[in-house]
């Protein structure tokens, strides 16, 4: 017979057990990170990940920009903020938009993170070789974007505009040393060219979204990130096809993210979609609201306001008849091949 002593040793011992299993767990599994841009519907994806996967957000950040982790405008903590600020830009207070940084740096930059706890977090201001020293050092990272016809214009429009006047305070130098600098390099250099010094319309940011996104989809080509096309995600008329988007893109394959943890992010995309609130529109709907007539709605604005087509083809067709690899990469921003999972060799 056990005593009442011994039944209560036994029951702490399990409990120990459960939570060192918990713990071990949690901590086998890398932090997410998502890298995306402004107005990308990036808010709708991160709370779908923090609450559908009930995934721990960064601490110490300020309200307005939770869970933007890296961005060093977001710290609430002025050291962390330095830190961050020697290796990632932000909003227009920090111009490492466009730079890499030392190994050193960098290590620092992740034991803050390690120090926070955090399992996800999201880039909108991030680089290629961010995105590349992150996916190196056990972070699981993925992209997510839309296109520049459901992006401009919008509220979020103004931080492209920093985004390209970072690029154009960046040495040629600086822009060398970032994976595909070279033709980074070539890509500005002719975008400059394109609209001269008399831009109208929304073309600087229209081109600062193709430019970011370019950069970072190169990396996603050469190591297998997966990226999402957020207007295929955003459109589906079912939680399956949810998941069928996200399974094609290669998220589900993600660690944190495989088996059914896949299904109850897809759930929770699907669910916040339909919903007429900031995360998804950057406006409230008074009526009746779907994401096919917001983005309707946005064509027609993209049409009348931002005089973009024209100095986006220019710029695509200068890269596909320059640039190596380019058709790969304007396969998937124009949405050739929307969700698209980089195959090896490649």
């Amino acid at each position: 017979m056990f005593s009442w002593k011994d039944l209560l040793i036994v029951g702490l011992e399990l409990l120990a057990i459960a939570t060192l299993v918990k713990s071990t767990f949690a901590q086998s599994r890398s932090p997410i990170v998502m890298f995306c841009g402004p107005s990308q519907a990036s808010t709708l994806l991160s709370k779908a990940m923090l609450k559908g996967l009930s995934l721990r957000a960064p601490k110490f950040l300020k309200k307005s920009c939770p869970p933007e982790f890296f961005n060093p405008s977001c710290s609430l903590k002025v050291r962390n903020s330095k830190t961050l600020a020697f290796c990632f830009g932000s909003n227009g207070f920090h111009d490492n938009m466009w730079k890499v940084c030392t190994s050193e740096r960098f290590e620092d930059v992740l034991n803050l993170a390690r120090e926070n706890g955090f399992m996800f977090a999201k880039e909108n201001f991030g680089n290629g070789f961010q995105l590349q020293y992150l996916n190196q050092n056990n972070f699981t990272t993925f992209i997510a974007f839309r296109s520049a016809k459901h992006t401009f214009p919008t509220p979020g429009s103004k931080w492209y505009l920093d985004i390209w006047k970072s690029l154009m305070r960046t040495s040629r130098k600086d822009l060398l040393q970032l994976p595909s600098g070279s033709s980074l390099v070539l890509l500005r250099d002719h975008a400059t060219k394109l609209i001269s010094n008399n831009p109208y319309g929304f073309q600087r940011e229209c081109i600062a979204h193709f430019l970011h996104f370019w950069q970072l989809l190169a990396v996603a080509l050469k190591d297998m990130i997966p990226v999402i096309n957020i207007d295929r995600l955003l459109l589906v008329k079912t939680r399956a096809d949810a998941l069928n988007e996200l399974q094609d893109a290669g998220v589900c394959s993600l660690d944190g993210l495989e088996e059914g943890r896949c299904e109850v992010f897809a759930a929770a995309v699907f669910n916040f979609s339909k919903k007429p609130v900031h995360l998804h529109t950057g406006v409230h709907f008074q009526h009746e609201f779907s994401t096919s007539e917001l983005f309707k709605r946005r064509e027609s604005e993209y049409q009348r306001k931002t005089k973009c087509d024209e100095v986006l083809q220019q710029l695509m067709s200068f890269c596909k008849l320059y640039i190596r690899d380019c058709s790969s990469i304007l396969e998937i921003y124009t949405d050739g091949e929307t969700n698209f999972r980089p195959k090896k060799g490649q």
